[in-house]
């Protein structure tokens, strides 16, 4: 249900507790990270777990923020402003790139991951890929051996 309503609504910042009945928390966030449509949408976990294996667990599914329970109300206003500002910057800057043209990708140098594309870069990609496959493809049709009919 917490996907379909990210994917539906776009919200500007998702606040999730970690223990939720079926998927937990640190999955759902995952799949919206996982997610093109909602992996901009920052994530903020408000839980009353509180040994460092949950926090790092959060951060390491994708979380930006990590709240205990109970909630300071002041604090989290704070949290959210700060994480839907740096979102509406990094999004006006996505844009910004793409408006001009600029085919913009960011990889995490230790693992080679491609953490962050505009929306340029991810259709040259796709484009480049789908070329690549097919040119995969029609080169193993023609390298095999011929067949031998008896």
């Amino acid at each position: 249900m917490a996907l379909q309503v990210a994917h539906l609504m776009q919200p500007h910042v998702i606040l999730m507790d970690a223990m939720m009945p079926g998927l937990d928390g640190f999955a759902t966030c995952r799949r919206i990270k996982a997610a093109a449509e909602t992996q901009h949408i920052p994530v903020i976990f408000m839980t009353g777990l509180t040994e460092i294996e949950h926090v790092t667990m959060a951060f390491d599914a994708g979380g930006v923020d990590y709240v205990t329970k109970p909630v300071r109300p002041a604090e989290v206003l704070a949290r959210l402003k700060a994480h839907v500002q740096n979102a509406t910057k990094m999004h006006q800057a996505t844009s910004a790139l793409d408006a001009f043209g600029q085919a913009t990708i960011a990889i995490l140098p230790t693992d080679k991951r491609l953490v962050w594309q505009t929306p340029l870069a991810k259709q040259y990609l796709e484009q480049y890929f789908a070329e690549w496959a097919a040119k995969e493809a029609y080169s193993a049709v023609q390298t095999l051996p011929p067949m031998i009919y008896q």
